[in-house]
């Protein structure tokens, strides 16, 4: 992990780095809209792998829910995340899920990604329909 020290000290050199390289300006000169979009794209370059911070493009959400980094899929988030289960179920199907295609963790663990505890559903009334049903099974 990276401290807040080194982290100012990799921007710092970045900013003088620009700076010799003459695509920034002195910084007392006001920051203009052409500094703001090479700052930018420098941190563009800075995403996934090539950030200081990555920890493996995993994830782990208060839910429950693993999110891997996978931004070339075409149902990742604004992140370029994806949720775990549905490329296990994908990648055993060799197809992509639609967007109405639930999964439901048979053991209801959400972090338990394992192909034997995961049940593909067509839509959300029956993902419903299961649970009611297991509720029904468990009141008798």
């Amino acid at each position: 992990m990276v401290s807040e020290k080194e982290r100012r000290k990799k921007q710092s050199e970045t900013r003088k780095r620009l700076f010799r390289e003459g695509k920034l300006k002195p910084w007392n000169k006001g920051l203009t809209k052409e500094n703001n979009s090479i700052i930018k794209k420098e941190a563009i370059r800075r995403r996934g792998k090539n950030n200081p911070n990555w920890k493996g493009g995993r994830i782990k959400t208060r839910e429950g829910y693993i999110w891997v980094y996978a931004p070339s899929h075409p149902s990742c988030n604004s992140r370029g995340y994806v949720k775990e289960h549905r490329l296990i179920i994908e990648k055993n199907l060799g197809r992509y899920l639609t967007g109405i295609e639930e999964i439901h963790h048979i053991n209801e663990n959400k972090g338990d990604n394992r192909m034997d505890n995961l049940r593909l559903f067509d839509n959300h009334g029956d993902h419903q329909k299961f649970h009611e049903e297991l509720k029904r099974n468990k009141t008798k």
